[in-house]
């Protein structure tokens, strides 16, 4: 037998008694586009329900990625992928520079483990008044995950 949260259990429950068009169209396998939203953050948020997600893409979703060497402009590009997929303003990340006016560094890519590249993540910030910050890695075989926090 197999035991469920509450929180799993409730939203299944949630999911099942729904009469939705919207999840009858889940239900038949059909992709969902959320309604349009003005501002990244209540998307990225759910409007305001939880501080961090994550969202996996294919790398043909991504523009100028290959499937090789993870980069900043990837790891940006995934970011406006995920925009795009949550039908926001991508605009409305305010995504910062990668260096700031002093020289310090904002945004960057590393290894985790040094000379494994399958360790590789991007830190990609946006502005103080932008939604928050996101983390980019690759995933296997042929993705990468996005995973967002807002700023507290």
């Amino acid at each position: 037998m197999k035991l469920y949260s509450s929180a799993v259990l409730a939203s299944l429950l949630a999911f099942s008694c729904s009469k939705s068009p919207e999840a009858a169209s889940a239900v038949k396998g059909e992709p969902l586009l959320p309604a349009a939203r003005a501002d990244c953050r209540d998307a990225l948020t759910n409007d305001f329900s939880v501080d961090s997600q994550a969202f996996t893409l294919h790398m043909d979703e991504v523009e100028g990625y290959d499937g090789g060497d993870l980069t900043l402009d990837a790891a940006k590009s995934a970011i406006k992928a995920v925009a795009k997929k949550l039908n926001c303003e991508e605009a409305t990340l305010r995504l910062a520079a990668d260096v700031l006016d002093g020289g310090a560094v904002q945004n960057a890519c590393a290894e985790v483990v040094p000379g494994i590249n399958l360790s590789k993540a991007c830190y990609v910030a946006s502005e103080d008044s932008g939604p928050g910050y996101f983390m980019v890695h690759t995933t296997l075989p042929e993705g990468l995950t996005v995973s967002f926090s807002r700023w507290d």
